[in-house]
């Protein structure tokens, strides 16, 4: 028998007929092409775990502790309505096939119910869910590095270009400085010295 539990309705249903109740499990590895051989991979992908379940929902009338009640419209008609609030509302839901596995966190993807001659005011469905897995976030502190881890920044040690030699001054650069007066090492606007 499965169950299906809906948390934020506060609400649990059993299937009434369960037809076929699959499990996926898929994985996917990247490949990359080489020139010779067969494609690399470097990262398998474990997918999310799916279930499609296909069962049938009665109208029989009976009590939600499976007594028959005349009264009561059965309970086909509550589990339609909690299955498309769920949707409605993103509510993620919990399903429990006894003695297989307890699935937490179940998206319903869809939920086609279908209605036909023989199934009365109950319905045949095909109820396909997708399980969501959560990130965790974790907190770092982020400080001053440790006393003893050098933060020096390490540069080449300058290499030598030789030695300057020294150009004389052009006709014009003398003529500059001789109209500017003697340069005495303080006074701006001197750019050079005319050579001794």
């Amino acid at each position: 028998m499965i169950f299906i539990e809906f948390p934020d309705q506060g609400k649990e249903w059993s299937i009434d007929a369960t037809l076929s109740f699959t499990n996926g499990n898929e994985s996917d590895s990247t490949e990359y092409k080489v020139e010779k051989g067969s494609n690399i991979s470097d990262h398998i992908d474990n997918k999310q775990q799916t279930l499609e379940i296909s069962g049938f929902m009665s109208d029989a009338p009976f009590s939600a502790e499976g007594v028959y009640d005349p009264v009561n419209l059965g309970e086909h008609l509550n589990f339609f309505d909690a299955v498309k609030t769920a949707m409605a509302n993103k509510e993620l839901v919990i399903v429990d096939a006894e003695y297989k596995d307890i699935w937490e966190n179940m998206q319903i993807v869809s939920f086609p119910p279908a209605w036909g001659a023989g199934t009365g005011n109950g319905y045949n469905f095909s109820l396909s869910l997708k399980q969501i897995e959560f990130a965790t976030a974790q907190k770092s502190r982020v400080g001053p590095t440790s006393p003893n881890k050098s933060t020096n920044a390490r540069f080449s040690p300058q290499r030598s270009v030789g030695a300057v030699s020294p150009v004389e001054a052009t006709t014009e650069q003398n003529a500059l400085v001789s109209s500017a007066g003697s340069y005495d090492g303080v006074t701006p606007g001197t750019d050079f010295v005319a050579g001794a």
